[in-house]
């Protein structure tokens, strides 16, 4: 790697988007070019502020922009940037205006990009960006999907997380997609905002058991076209609503497969837009389920009180995708041999979240139209017991006596 030195800051001149301020250099720089960084407001403009009067640069960051699914303010001399040169979270700015800029005094601060489409001597703007103050050289087009990507995780480190919690079953029938829903439905009801997540594509589908037979809005099927970030607010908004839950599903539509990019990408943009995701888990288990395993911050195994169900959740457990994850136990009646769930969950050395009761109503409530979960009986109490599990965190819990 070439690299210049500028008045002690090591920078990059052989990559689309050199660092700057994350080198100690980058420090030093800021301090020998006049002092400290500006405190910024407590309430930042989240649009990123475009500063150009290069009409080519300014139609393609703007159309980067759009990609990224941001509307950006635009300054088009140094004086209207100066105006708002601490009100934006982002500011990127065109070597025209920058140098501008670096013959007056700005204040220093962080999120300053600058952008060029040409590097004549290949040091003009790395040294525009140190005399500015910028974090990130980006020349396009080479940059452009790096822009894409800044412009779309802006804001996205102050937002909270919501937690994610998979299920799955011991083996069929067990119930796992039940308790996704009604923990979900549940969820919704105690002011949550929920997104559902469905990875079984020969399953029923999470929006038929939510009482929505034919839904409208994205599905897996488009997303696994998709590649990089997604923006959290547009998947979440583009997803059918069924019960009050958001569901990223299948459709009804055949499934043309779903790859693991995408799939961590979804649950990773879900996360940023609600307060609960439940994923239900297919037991075939390969590279989509190991993405999703791997951002839950514990696995459901629901199993029925039966010897033959506790084998096959044996063997599920030997799986080398759920080798790690915190893995915990729902049990559900009838039991016909005298398994209780305590021994259950001993067998395999799993912490018993909740026993369920045989619930017939759970049948009838689905052959209606309705979700699975009612006012009462087995199903309801295995979700309020999962809920307050995921309300204590996901460092312990104290077993079911």
């Amino acid at each position: 790697m070439r690299n210049q030195q500028i008045r002690g800051a090591e920078v990059s001149t052989d990559t689309s988007c050199a660092g700057l301020s994350t080198t100690a250099g980058g420090h030093r720089l800021r301090e020998a070019l006049g002092g400290h960084s500006q405190v910024m407001p407590t309430t930042l403009d989240m649009r990123p502020l475009l500063a150009t009067d290069d009409i080519e640069l300014l139609d393609d960051i703007l159309r980067l922009a759009a990609a990224a699914g941001v509307e950006p303010a635009v300054a088009t001399t140094s004086a209207g940037l100066r105006s708002r040169w601490s009100r934006h979270a982002l500011v990127v700015v065109g070597t025209d205006i920058a140098q501008q800029l670096t013959d007056g005094f700005v204040p220093r601060r962080d999120g300053v990009v600058l952008a060029t489409k040409t590097v004549s001597d290949g040091q003009e703007p790395w040294r525009l960006a140190a005399e500015l103050g910028a974090d990130q050289v980006a020349v396009l087009p080479q940059a452009e999907s790096w822009v894409v990507d800044r412009f779309a995780s802006i804001g996205l480190a102050d937002r909270k997380v919501a937690p994610v919690v998979g299920f799955i079953g011991a083996c069929g029938g067990a119930g796992s997609s039940s308790l996704t829903v009604a923990v979900g439905v549940e969820g919704h009801r105690n002011g949550m905002a929920v997104t559902a997540i469905d990875l079984d594509p020969l399953g029923a589908g999470l929006e038929l058991l939510l009482g929505q037979d034919r839904p409208s809005g994205l599905t897996w099927n488009e997303l696994a076209k998709t590649r990089g970030r997604l923006r959290p607010d547009a998947v979440h908004s583009s997803l059918p609503v069924a019960a009050g839950v958001h569901v990223l599903g299948w459709g009804g539509a055949p499934s043309e497969g779903v790859v693991q990019g995408p799939a961590g990408a979804a649950i990773d943009a879900l996360t940023r837009g609600c307060d609960l995701v439940v994923v239900d888990l297919p037991r075939q288990l390969g590279e989509v389920a190991a993405a999703a395993i791997c951002r839950c911050d514990f696995i459901v195994l629901v199993t029925p009180r039966t010897s033959v169900a506790v084998a096959a959740a044996s063997r599920l457990l030997g799986a080398s995708e759920l080798d790690g994850p915190c893995i915990e136990l729902v049990t559900r009646g009838p039991s016909p041999g005298g398994l209780s769930a305590p021994d259950v969950g001993e067998l395999l050395g799993l912490t018993l979240v909740a026993d369920s009761a045989a619930d017939p109503g759970v049948v009838r409530r689905l052959e209606r139209g309705l979700p699975p979960v009612g006012s009462r009986g087995g199903l309801r109490n295995a979700s309020d017991a999962v809920l307050r599990r995921i309300e204590r965190g996901t460092r312990g819990i104290d077993p079911v006596s």
